[in-house]
């Protein structure tokens, strides 16, 4: 059986994915949130952090 993590809008961010990851482990993969395209084509910084694959390095996202 496979098992997916999927995000809870301001608990489950990156930071929560990396760690969870790291100490428990388990999970096949993990989920984004979604991210709205803005007219401008233009992201929140907060949007960015979430993607960036520093963030998300060794996660199965």
């Amino acid at each position: 059986m496979r098992i997916y993590c999927a995000p809870m809008e301001g608990l489950t961010g990156y930071v929560y994915r990396k760690a969870h990851h790291q100490l428990f482990g388990g999970i096949d993969k993990y989920y984004m949130p979604f991210v709205v395209t803005h007219p401008t084509g233009k992201y929140k910084s907060k949007e960015l952090r979430e993607l960036s694959p520093e963030n998300n390095e060794g996660v199965p996202a």
